[in-house]
């Protein structure tokens, strides 16, 4: 058990853990002077990267939101344009594709894997629709053979947002490695993290040599003209201190992997036969990373912002489960249809802490408070 509330510290929903490794890097960066996006790290962390997802190429970005800008402007997504996203995601998924004029069209989620449901994605295809963005939610693969093989018969685009998705498999392939363009995130609370970064995938060439001219102002210097922009680019670069923090995360992210699916199972195994409480699904066929150790609070007894409170006044952070984008604001004049099992998810899901810095102890306690105030409940 934990100290008495007064000396125990705040368990986070959330923290990176940031070593010796990382120290060194960044300073041997500082030192050099190379702290720009020029120097040799930016491509060392892109190609260590590439190794890492398995795809030929890998462009570092300066953050996730910016990889699905560059990702919908390298596969020329536009005005008038419809591209396919699934409502339970985080908002930039589709803000990505606002921005670029074009418009999103939601749809539901699978009780399955909590990922974009197949069975709804046909039917709201139209002519306009020219790309689906995938999102691998709470790091579980979604069912990509399926969405493949409609996007295919529809000669769609597809985009996979792997923000949260780090090392997950489906079948023996790295997510981010089988569409068109995978985009990941190093947000601080990622798996790894450059503090903000991103990165763009990808296995073609020509996709490849478009978003590496795209994200550096349009410049492509020849013989004659240092200065010259064929193109109208954007500055979506990466540091080489973000670069040199990513590599020595990415050296370490075998071990990170293994102490989150470590964590789950303490989650499973303690939290195991509580009424109401169920686990985020479990596919077969794939490996899910555990970016969020999720359950759902099914149980009509069981009050989700009472158990919130509860484990905050104990010190224990958490995450409500995203609420569904077509609900926000700015999105009700592009929803049509109904989408209850985001809706659901949303309402019941919660996000228990997470990092890799967490303890065994930590979880025991966590799971100790749970219990407590389900008992009480029921």
């Amino acid at each position: 058990m934990l100290k008495n509330k007064k000396s125990r510290k705040k368990i986070p929903v959330s923290a990176p853990d940031i070593g010796p490794l990382e120290k060194k890097y960044v300073a041997e960066v500082m030192n050099s002077g190379w702290v720009s996006s020029v120097g040799p790290k930016v491509k060392e962390f892109e190609q260590l990267f590439s190794k890492f997802v398995e795809t030929k190429y890998a462009i570092a970005v300066s953050n996730g939101t910016v990889a699905l800008d560059l990702a919908l402007e390298a596969l020329g997504i536009g005005e008038g344009d419809e591209v396919v996203v699934p409502t339970l995601t985080f908002a930039a998924t589709v803000n990505s594709v606002i921005h670029r004029g074009a418009k999103p069209i939601f749809v539901d989620s699978s009780l399955y894997d909590w990922d974009m449901d197949p069975q709804k994605l046909e039917s709201v295809i139209s002519k306009k629709t020219k790309a689906i963005i995938v999102v691998h939610l709470y790091g579980i693969p979604a069912q990509m053979v399926k969405i493949m093989e409609i996007a295919k018969r529809h000669k769609l685009f597809i985009i996979e947002d792997a923000a949260e998705a780090h090392g997950a498999l489906y079948g023996k392939k790295m997510v981010g490695s089988i569409g068109n363009i995978g985009c990941f995130s190093f947000f601080a609370n990622k798996v790894i993290t450059t503090g903000e970064g991103g990165m763009c995938v990808t296995n073609s060439k020509r996709l490849y040599e478009k978003m590496k001219l795209i994200y550096s102002h349009g410049a492509k210097p020849n013989k004659s003209i240092y200065y010259f922009h064929p193109v109208i680019g954007h500055n979506f670069r990466m540091t080489s201190i973000q670069a040199a923090l990513g590599i020595a995360q990415l050296k370490r992210i075998k071990q990170f992997l293994k102490t989150r699916e470590i964590h789950e199972n303490l989650y499973r195994r303690f939290l195991k036969n509580i009424p109401g409480i169920k686990f985020s699904p479990r596919p077969s066929g794939v490996k899910p990373i555990y970016w969020m150790h999720s359950i759902l609070l099914d149980g009509a007894s069981v009050d989700r912002k009472k158990l919130i409170m509860a484990l905050k006044k104990q010190g224990i952070e958490t995450r409500q489960f995203l609420y569904p984008i077509h609900k926000m604001p700015y999105c009700l004049k592009y929803a049509q249809g109904l989408f209850p099992v985001s809706e659901y998810l949303s309402k019941t899901g919660i996000n228990l802490p997470s990092g890799v810095s967490l303890r065994e102890k930590e979880i025991i306690y966590i799971t100790d408070v749970i219990k407590k105030f389900v008992k009480k409940a029921i």
